[in-house]
């Protein structure tokens, strides 16, 4: 019993801020212990229901910090995933944009139109919502039917299909270029373009009818600046951390949430961080301090990079709950001796 009340206390103890949740947290520690300190004499069952109410005191506290932590960093989480998602973007649109194209016959108008106008409509998509939204999907299937609505109708049943489908694709294309302000004339000229291209796929036997030209002088001229994302993923990047692989890399990539690393600054000074989140994508490490108010975040291959310079150590349960225990006990002292 004496045993499990002072593992009890340690657990306790690791929650200890120097604030008033703090102050409160000790002062209901200091009254079981005096309890304890004025009746094991006379019953020593004490220990066991000092033990038990500091049990279930624990148990809540890590309840109430692990909501209190995980609501604290959903703002953080989301944030992280959307500057992930963004240095994604590019290279995900190219890709599905390249599968709609795969094999087949569109002029160069249409690609040109998806590449460079409907691209910058899917990456604001993945940016905001990722290749699950269901805005991103939409405009997917929207340019694969638009994709499909140019080639050559051979049978009925296919140019049935396109008088059936063309009233809705058209009113969505419309809706995605008013969402990326393609230019006016631009998208004029990519409408016009489209009659054309709709007329020829229901006369494949008859002389297609010529495309209006458009010189690239006035693409240029008129194609809108690039995105916020577009920015956002060309800016410069801060100073890489090195890429090594070693026993400092294997130490950091282990890591799960709960676990704690103790981070060292160049003043002599150090704190305790809680991981709270590691993105799958990135690997970006979301680190909160020990009540869950402040967090920041680190790369694996930075947090590698400080292990490897002894600028960061992971830290062991043991060694938490031990330190922590030290620091109730000088507390302990400090009230004893203002008594």
């Amino acid at each position: 019993p004496v045993r499990r009340m002072l593992d009890a206390i340690a657990t306790l103890a690791v929650h200890l801020p120097d604030n008033e949740a703090g102050n409160a947290r000790l002062e209901a520690i200091s009254q079981v212990v005096s309890r304890v300190l004025d009746s094991f004499e006379k019953d020593i069952t004490v220990f066991d229901s000092a033990a038990v109410e500091l049990e279930a005191m624990g148990s809540q506290l890590e309840e109430t910090l692990e909501e209190i932590v995980d609501a604290g960093l959903q703002q953080d989480i989301a944030e992280i995933k959307q500057s992930e998602r963004a240095e994604l973007a590019p290279v995900i649109v190219h890709d599905f944009i390249n599968r709609a194209l795969k094999e087949q016959p569109v002029v160069d108008a249409l690609r040109e139109f998806l590449r460079r106008d409907w691209a910058q409509l899917l990456t604001l998509d993945y940016v905001n919502e990722g290749e699950q939204g269901a805005h991103f999907n939409s405009h997917v299937e929207t340019m694969r039917e638009l994709v499909w609505s140019v080639q050559s109708k051979a049978d009925m049943d296919a140019r049935l299909m396109l008088v059936r489908i063309l009233p809705g694709l058209l009113k969505r294309l419309r809706e995605g270029v008013a969402e990326i302000d393609l230019p006016q004339k631009l998208s004029d000229r990519f409408f016009a373009t489209l009659v054309i291209l709709h007329a020829n796929a229901v006369r494949p036997n008859a002389q297609p009818v010529p495309l209006p030209d458009i010189t690239p002088e006035e693409i240029e001229e008129l194609a809108p600046a690039p995105s916020a994302a577009e920015a956002a993923t060309s800016a410069p990047e801060s100073e890489a951390a090195p890429d090594v692989e070693d026993e400092f890399t294997l130490r950091a990539r282990a890591l799960n949430k709960g676990d704690w690393v103790e981070f060292h600054y160049d003043d002599g000074t150090f704190r305790w961080a809680r991981l709270g989140w590691a993105s799958t994508i990135k690997n970006t490490y979301l680190f909160s301090d020990q009540d869950g108010m402040n967090s920041f975040s680190i790369s694996q291959l930075r947090l590698a990079d400080k292990l490897r310079r002894g600028e960061a150590v992971l830290v062991e349960r043991k060694s938490i709950t031990e330190s922590a225990f030290g620091k109730l006990m000088n507390l302990f002292r400090q009230k004893l001796g203002h008594a």
